[in-house]
């Protein structure tokens, strides 16, 4: 299936003079930029110098709105992902039995950090099905293999919280070590 970015490309190419072929190609793959400089190299490999990284200063004031953002991303998983707080809730069972079971800080920090992966990938999850459900409503197997495989790298996630806690508590109790 071709995208309507290609047609578009063949059809300037049908009806254009070739004369300046990357002028043209990097004019018709990208419309709104033609009239910028191709010599910039922000420009020419598709960058915009609008979305270059910022040349200001990072002051408190920035990392204040950073946190605020990283909050409502937080809130929003909590409200429109289940399985968020599904993993949220087994974060609060799971984080004190951590401390409290944990021999030293290595295994407290293995214990939590294993956790804490699951909901950082859970996000990422989230994020991705979120960016594939608005540009795709109608169903392409691209857009189900992307989401298939945000639910398995949750899933890699929870299967290394298993082996963590496992490899780290099991022997202790068993009576391994």
């Amino acid at each position: 299936m071709r995208s309507l970015q290609a047609d578009c490309f063949t059809q300037t190419l049908r009806n254009a003079d070739c004369r300046n072929f990357a002028q043209l190609s990097f004019s018709a793959i990208f419309p709104d930029t033609s009239h910028r400089d191709l010599r910039d190299p922000a420009v020419r490999d598709g960058l915009s110098k609008d979305y270059m990284a910022s040349i200001e200063g990072r002051g408190p004031r920035q990392v204040i709105k950073a946190l605020g953002y990283s909050a409502q991303g937080l809130r929003a998983a909590f409200r429109f992902e289940s399985s968020f707080r599904l993993e949220v809730y087994l974060l609060l069972v799971l984080a004190p039995l951590a401390l409290y079971l944990g021999a030293d800080a290595v295994e407290r920090v293995l214990l939590l950090g294993s956790l804490l992966l699951v909901l950082a990938v859970e996000l990422l999850n989230g994020a991705v099905e979120a960016i594939v459900d608005k540009t795709t409503p109608e169903y392409h197997e691209l857009a189900g293999r992307s989401k298939d495989m945000g639910s398995a790298a949750v899933f890699l996630c929870m299967v290394n919280v298993v082996a963590t806690w496992s490899l780290i508590l099991l022997p202790r109790y068993l009576g391994y070590s």
